[in-house]
């Protein structure tokens, strides 16, 4: 078996709404490609049950492999490298899971998202931006290592109106400092504002885009324009004057999340951050983002 499907399949195997976060409940979605809305969504008591029942609640689950393998959500089927290698993939507050769905047990408050996509010769997706405000909620009620939104010059009003936000949806005490002053820890979900150019030669930033295959990157730029990738991590499309949201984890020595919430220019990801502050539904199920305008554009482009 494929390392891929095999990671899929003890995902499934190990035994086989909306903000703000908080409650008894845990978030189901279903999507495809990370489509946005989801393809379904509805919240269901945890009652300490395992990411895999969850899902068979909230859908029509058939597996394989006596169980092993999610072969079929709502009739969507996985498939083989010779049909293009599709499989699902779970992600538990916006990270790709790594343990099993049936040993995975959410608390309340949590959020599931299953999504059908590519695995043969592609990036990985290994974080999303579609779970916010998660996985900013569960670092904020550990405590131990509570997120950092850092920003660039002329980015702090906007650091700031996130961090509140981020608190009106169960993520309080987020840290806010400038970016040039802050090496968040290694095990800190971690969000930066400020234009790509400014940010990416920050060494935090830079580590986590220089190798985008390991990071899971499918949004780059400059002051050119922000370019959409592919699952190869080829450039499908250019747009100049845009913002940008992206999730990815940090590398090799950083394991935790990373978000760039970034643009051409400081103008352009601040306005990114407004998306995050008072439209985080048009982001709902996305992996990345591209903001042009008015219009959220989803990242990876699969066609």
């Amino acid at each position: 078996m494929h390392p891929i499907l095999g990671m899929v399949a003890a995902a499934a195997l190990a035994a086989s709404a909306p903000p703000p976060a908080g409650g008894a409940e845990v978030a189901v979605l279903v999507c495809r490609n990370f489509s946005s809305p989801p393809l379904a969504e509805r919240s269901v008591p945890a009652r300490g049950r395992s990411a895999l029942r969850l899902l068979e609640e909230c859908a029509q689950v058939e597996t394989a492999f006596g169980g092993a393998f999610v072969s079929r959500i709502n009739g969507l089927p996985a498939k083989g490298a010779r049909d293009a290698g599709q499989a699902w993939f779970y992600y538990l507050n916006g990270i790709l899971a790594e343990r099993g769905a049936a040993s995975c047990i959410p608390e309340p408050g949590d959020m599931l998202q299953w999504d059908l996509h590519l695995w043969d010769g592609v990036r990985q997706v290994r974080a999303i931006i579609g779970g916010y405000p998660h996985p900013f909620v569960q670092a904020a009620r550990d405590g131990s290592l509570p997120p950092r939104v850092l920003f660039s010059p002329g980015a702090e009003a906007a650091a700031r109106g996130l961090v509140s936000a981020l608190a009106r949806r169960g993520a309080a005490g987020v840290r806010v400092a400038p970016l040039a002053e802050s090496e968040p820890p290694s095990d800190a979900p971690s969000l930066v504002i400020g234009p790509w150019d400014g940010i990416a030669r920050v060494p935090l930033v830079k580590r986590s885009i220089s190798d985008g295959a390991r990071t899971g990157l499918f949004v780059d730029g400059g002051a050119a324009g922000m370019r959409r990738l592919d699952l190869a991590g080829t450039p499908r499309s250019s747009h100049p004057g845009a913002g940008a949201l992206v999730a990815v984890v940090g590398g090799a020595t950083r394991p935790a999340p990373l978000w760039l919430v970034t643009g051409t220019d400081t103008a352009r990801a601040c306005a990114a951050a407004d998306v995050l502050i008072s439209r985080p539904e048009r982001i709902r199920g996305m992996a990345s983002a591209v903001v042009a305008g008015d219009d959220v554009l989803p990242a990876p482009v699969i066609e």
